[in-house]
């Protein structure tokens, strides 16, 4: 059994009560950061792929890469 009482004032977080993670809740939680930094990772390769075509290519279509490609990153 869990029981966390947080309390979030200015850049402060305080806890206190009886908190007993399990094996498979930070397992969990260390999956989600995982996912989150891949998803940051992502969205930089996007961006720099991006900016890439819109320097070197030459026809009209290259602004519409950017809006696509952030479309395209949007999803799971």
């Amino acid at each position: 059994m869990t029981c966390t009482y947080v309390l979030k004032a200015d850049n402060f977080i305080f806890a206190f009560g009886i908190t007993e993670l399990s094996a498979s809740s930070a397992q969990l939680n260390m999956r989600g950061v995982f996912l989150h930094v891949l998803g940051d990772a992502l969205g930089s390769v996007v961006v720099i792929i991006s900016a890439l075509v819109i320097k070197f290519v030459e026809d009209d279509w290259r602004y519409k890469v950017d809006p696509a490609l952030r479309w395209a990153d949007s999803f799971p």
